[in-house]
């Protein structure tokens, strides 16, 4: 896992606001903040109710990496949002609070992480409708920038 992605999750699953918009795992582990996919855990048509239970959750993607030296980097960062279209905890009212709070934590903000800084900038996100039994996707890029402090 590259200092950008693990950074960038760990500033989102770190923060109160965006944990209760989410959340959390059924077995206590933590706000719904995940890498991966979401169906490579969640099988929404075979576990229909393990499936609402896991929902929303938030996944974040490595797309591409950049090293232009040892400690200094940029990764294309996907960060998807998931909810259901309807009930509690779903809707697009809650895709667009929990997007929200996603791009005040990182859009054009700093932070350090195990000693690096890192910068990110948001990119225009993408909405998928749901198809019928479905939930909600929204996929916002991010470039994060690291540098050794």
């Amino acid at each position: 896992m590259t200092p950008a992605l693990q950074g960038t999750i760990d500033r989102l699953a770190g923060d109160p606001t965006l944990a209760a918009l989410v959340g959390s795992f059924a077995d206590g582990s933590g706000p719904r903040i995940t890498t991966g996919w979401p169906w490579d855990v969640v099988d929404p048509e075979g576990l229909p109710e393990a499936a609402r239970r896991e929902l929303p959750r938030v996944t974040v993607l490595k797309a591409t990496d950049t090293i232009r030296r040892p400690g200094i980097g940029a990764s294309q960062i996907q960060v998807d949002v998931w909810v259901w279209p309807v009930g509690e905890g779903g809707g697009a009212g809650r895709l667009s609070e929990i997007d929200a709070r996603i791009v005040e934590l990182l859009d054009e903000a700093h932070w350090v992480w195990e000693g690096l800084r890192l910068y990110a900038i948001s990119e225009t996100a993408l909405d998928f409708p749901a198809a019928p039994g479905e939930p909600l996707r929204r996929m916002r890029p991010f470039e994060v920038r690291y540098s050794r402090i």
